[in-house]
């Protein structure tokens, strides 16, 4: 399995069927590299809403996504779209104590 923190990530610029104007957009959702695309887009409701925010059909973003994808290493993509361990917790509080 491959450690994502290795791996450096790519700029978004417009490709594989992403606009320039998608590409600034994107950046006002704070998403600039395909790897946060990529795992954005990882769930029907993130599609969606990306889809949504940058004014493609759903039909069209998903293939636009694929295609991408194709440029990544496979090892990558799978764990971009990994789902996260609810167990570890979520941010910067430490998880609740089991125990209490």
């Amino acid at each position: 399995m491959s450690d994502i923190g290795e791996h450096s990530e790519t700029p978004l610029i417009p490709m594989q069927g992403l606009s320039a104007e998608a590409v600034d957009k994107l950046g006002q959702q704070w998403i600039t590299t395909v790897e946060q695309l990529i795992a954005q887009s990882a769930t029907p409701a993130g599609s969606a809403k990306l889809a949504e925010v940058i004014g493609y059909d759903l039909g069209e973003y998903r293939e636009m996504i694929d295609r991408i994808k194709l440029e990544l290493a496979p090892e990558i993509v799978a764990d971009l779209e990994k789902d996260a361990p609810l167990d570890k917790g979520m941010g910067a509080l430490k998880p609740p104590d089991s125990a209490e």
